[in-house]
Order: C-alpha cells, then structure tokens, then sequence
C-alpha cells in the first residue's frame, strides 16, 4: 500500500538472523514500525509467502543477470525505503534473480520484487546515456574505493588479450558507439579487479565521471578541454595524456553538464537544446553531438528515430583567467634570499617577458639599477616546487627598459626581460592581444578615459603577497571592476596618457607586494569569439594605512592601483622587440 500509517499490516523482509520473517509493521515517516498482532489489518497488506530458496548473493563482479528494473510495486516500495531511510544511511543494494535487498545500516534488510528489464537507471532517477568515456585503470582502482558501493557499476569486461577493460552500463548485450566498436558479451570473460595491473582504457558512464570529477581524486592532475579537436583531455600526475575524449552526447542535457565542469561557459541559454528537443519530439532523439566547426564554433546536431536532423551553432568561450597561468612570471633578486621576490611579468613571446621598470631599482642605491645577472625568472605552476626543484627556472639575457622612465615618478613604467632560451610550446597556445589605443574624450576640459564598456571582464594577475617570499607565494588572479585614465589636472598630460586607474572596491582584489610588472588583462566577446586584450602592467599603489602599518595592512587597505598602458606603449614595444636580434616571434 501506498500509506501503511492508517493501519497496521503484515510484511515480509530478511534478516541475518532469520531468512523468513513476517511482522505486523506499521510505516511511518521512521520506516517500519512494530505493531501488535491485535492491531493487524487483513485488509491493508495481505500476507503473502515469499520463497527465498532461489536467491544466491551476486557479487558486482560476477553478475550474470541483465540490468533488473522494479516493477510497479517495487518502484512504490523503492522510493519508500529511500525517503525512510537517507541515502547515506542505505549501505548496499543485493541483486538476485528476481529481488533486490536494501541494507541499512547492517542491521536490517528489506526485500523486493524485480523483473528483469533494462531500464533500471529511471528507478535510480538517474539520467543516464551511451557516452563512452576512458580513463586509466588506477584512476578506476581509486573510484572503485571511492565509491564502496557498485550502484553504478552494472558489469565489467575485458578481452582476452587484456588490452581493453570495459564497464558495461546497459547490461549484458550488445551496445554500439561512433568510437568504441561493438561489444559483445559473449567476447569478454570475468575480471577480478587483482587482474588490473595496467593501463587499461576503462569506459565508464557519464554519471560515473561527474561523480570521480567531484571527488578529489588523487590521480588526476587536471582536464582540459580541447577547442580545436571538440576533446576532454584527461591528464595524469605523471603528464600523461590519458585518453582524448570525444565530445559527443546523447542527453542533450548532459552538455550543459560537461560544460560546467571546467567552468566552459556557453554562450547561450540551455533553451536552444530544449528547442532541438521540441522539433525533433521528445525522447525520439537517436543522436546529439557536438562536431567541430572551427575553432571556437562548433553545430550541434541531431537527428530521431525517423530521421528528422535539426541543428544549430554552438559557441563555446574558455575561461580566461586560466589561460594565462603558466606565462605569468615570478621575478626573484639574489635567490640565496628568500625575501627578495621582486615583481610579476607576463610571457609575451617564447623569450620575452613584459614588466615593470621599477623592478629593477636598487633600493640599496638610490636611481641605479640592479645587475640583470642576478635576476632570475621562474615560470609555470606551482611556483615554489618550481623554485626548490629547478624547474621553471630561466636565465635573463638582457633587461631593457623605457628611456623616459624616471625612479620618482610612475610615468613610462615599463619593461621587457630577454631570457637566455625561449620557452617550447609557447606558440602552440591561444594568446593574447596588445590594446591598440585608449579612446580619450575631453569632458569639461578634463581629459577622461570612458570606464572600459567594451570589455566584458579585467583582471590582473601577479604573485604578490603581504611576506614577498616566494614560500608564500601563490599566484593572484583579482578582478577590475572599473579601469580608467587617470584624471590629475596638476599632472602633464604625458602622465594621464600613460597611466591606467583602478579604484579598488573590495579589498580582496587590491594589489600586495610583488604584483609589481603583473599584467593587466581584459577579455572582449567578438561576434561569439573570445579575444584577451593585454591593456596594461601593475605599476604601484595607494593605500590608507598608516605610515607604520604591517605589510599585511597595507595590502588590506589598499584603495587604488595604478598601471602603465601597454596600448600607448605599443610603439616602444614594437620597436624594441624587432630590434633585438635574438627575439623569437611565433
């Protein structure tokens, strides 16, 4: 019965204790309660004789059955002991023959009809596709431990030879996919998971990965999402690619999923899916993938059961404050002391690095500069392990800073470092682009750069912190809310010109020792493609703590940062890089 809370009936269930036992009971919001023979109601569940002769226990990796599904009655009674018992209180699910056993709390077992059907997963109201995904087999081995539970693990393969282990899903049959052959039951035999000892490709359901994506996961360093293959590509602690997945769904909801995962924005609502799904009618869907169509645009496409294809343009945006994150440079000053972190910069070319002048000030001997020699650039994440292991580590060749540049004042604050080797794979990535020029109107006889309405977002990046030591080091990723010239009638007009303002809102994104040279950056949508504008270097800042006050209250109180336009620099730059013989340009 639906509600056994106005009566008293009879049920039965196993325990360790008893194979055989029926109870008056009582359900309430609790789960079963005991009630008195006296109480029993004929008429609200009769008692009916279970014969458990034929149940054997089914262990998840020996499943011969195909995937079970309740029946009416036991879809009714399976919500029951979940909204009786929560989730994390249900230990495992038994498959038989034709029941299934909930255990809770291993200390009561309650049993169920089921028939034989593939579409357990809409009692499981989890929704679920073909897509077909690999990971490595220690990745597996971790969500096999991750999971304690097989909820989702219907059945595991592998082929004789050993080469591919697959979880199974959909069941015992066959199932097809554009990039996995047919498979076969009958083709593979039994593993036990002592067998898996290689790097196997592993297929696991999508549900599956949301859930090891969500997990910390000790295995995977990191997934990328490739824009010019339509590929997540999984990337072990070791650097080794693991498998390149295709981008290709069969939920259309799903997308929107995946999508999300690494903060891959979609440059749309999700409706237009919903739209596909209204043309093409509901649950006819045979196919939806995403196919590539250059490098930012892709089409969806889909087609149902009767052939009827729909599609549309797809137009993915990355994330743009994480491009940047291995070309942002720490700059250090006599590395056999750990308090002498300098400045930020930012990889422009393979071997050319773009930052502050004063950088190079020696603060031990007014208007001179420190010698370049004892400069050293660190690149890549994390830093530190960088530092201490060598690694990331370059040389600087030559330093070259602007002619105009004076030690008292912050106009023409600007500079490039030569390194001595240029960085591999520089070229390969998707970079950025240097602002042409600020658009500068006379308001009031005042000259006032307009805050920035053509850009969707500004940040800068650096590797600052209250203690500039590079232990304490992480990089800083600070949003801008309002970047604009800044306005100094007192000042000449060369100064405004070349000068970028931030009025910090939020003391979380002010600027701290060692963003000095990190660079200003904002990202503008065109059509449906992302371009990231470089439109100035961190130069100095402002800040109302008192003069005694500790770096760490300086850095809180900060309430204006000032930087060098790279735009009105543009000319410099240009000339300077061209002009040294041994600049590398992609």
């Amino acid at each position: 019965k639906e509600n056994m809370s106005e009566g008293c009936g009879r049920y039965g269930f196993v325990t360790p204790d008893s194979p055989e036992v029926f109870k008056p009971v009582r359900w309430n919001d609790n789960g079963f309660v005991n009630c008195d023979d006296n109480e029993l109601d004929d008429n609200m569940v009769p008692e009916t004789q279970y014969s458990i002769t034929n149940y054997q226990y089914v262990s998840p990796f020996k499943r011969d059955e195909a995937i079970v599904h309740f029946d009416l009655n036991g879809k009714s009674f399976f919500k029951r002991v979940f909204k009786a018992f929560p989730l994390s209180k249900i230990i495992q699910f038994q498959f038989k023959k034709d029941k299934m056993d909930a255990i809770i709390e291993q200390t009561k077992t309650y049993s169920f009809s089921v028939t034989m059907e593939r579409d357990v997963f809409d009692v499981y109201n989890i929704n679920t596709d073909n897509v077909l995904i690999s990971i490595s087999s220690k990745l597996f081995l971790h969500i096999i431990n991750e999971l304690k539970n097989d909820n989702d693990l219907m059945r595991f393969f592998y082929n004789g030879e050993g080469s591919d282990l697959i979880i199974d899903v959909l069941g015992c049959g066959e199932f097809k996919s554009e990039y996995i052959p047919t498979i076969s039951c009958t083709e593979y035999k039994e593993l036990s998971l002592l067998e898996v000892e290689k790097e196997l490709e592993i297929i696991i359901s999508p549900m599956l990965l949301l859930r090891v994506l969500k997990s910390t996961d000790k295995y995977i360093k990191d997934i990328v999402f490739s824009f010019l293959t339509d590929t997540f590509e999984i990337i072990l602690e070791n650097g080794n690619l693991v498998r390149q997945i295709n981008v290709c769904y069969n939920d259309p909801t799903y997308v929107y999923k995946v999508s999300r995962l690494k903060d891959i924005n979609i440059g749309y609502p999700i409706s237009p899916f919903f739209k596909i799904q209204k043309a093409l009618r509901v649950g006819n869907e045979v196919n939806l993938c995403i196919y590539k169509n250059g490098l930012i645009k892709t089409t969806i496409y889909a087609k149902d059961i009767k052939g009827t294809t729909a599609s549309f343009e797809l137009y993915v945006v990355p994330k743009f404050d994480t491009i940047y994150e291995h070309d942002v440079a720490l700059i250090y000053y006599n590395p056999d002391e750990l308090t002498n972190l300098r400045c930020s910069g930012l990889l422009i070319s393979p071997n050319i690095i773009l930052t502050a002048a004063h950088c190079f000030e020696n603060n031990q001997s007014p208007e001179s500069l420190i010698n370049p020699k004892h400069v050293e650039v660190y690149l890549g994440l994390p830093v530190v392990n960088n530092y201490y292991l060598g690694k990331g580590k370059q040389k600087v060749k030559k330093v070259i800073l602007h002619e105009n540049y004076h030690f008292t004042y912050s106009e023409f604050d600007i500079g490039i470092i030569v390194l001595q080797k240029s960085v591999s794979n520089f070229c390969n990535k998707n970079h950025y682009l240097i602002e042409p020029k600020f658009d500068i109107v006379n308001i009031g006889g005042k000259f006032r750069l307009k805050s920035f309405p053509k850009y969707d977002k500004c940040f800068f990046l650096g590797w600052g912190s209250p203690n500039i030591s590079i232990e304490n080091n992480k990089l800083n990723k600070k949003k801008i809310k309002k970047l604009m010239m800044r306005d100094d009638i007192n000042a000449q007009r060369a100064f405004r010109q070349t000068m970028l303002l931030n009025n910090v809102v939020n003391s979380n994104d002010a600027p701290c020792n060692g963003d000095s040279g990190g660079p200003i950056i904002c990202q503008k949508i065109v059509g449906h493609k992302s371009h990231n504008y470089i439109v100035g270097v961190v130069s100095e800042a402002s800040s109302v703590a008192p003069p005694n006050a500790s770096p760490e209250e300086f850095c809180e109180k900060t309430d204006m940062m000032l930087g060098s336009s790279v735009g009105l620099h543009r000319n410099w730059l240009n000339d300077k890089i061209n002009s040294f013989k041994d600049t590398i340009l992609c």
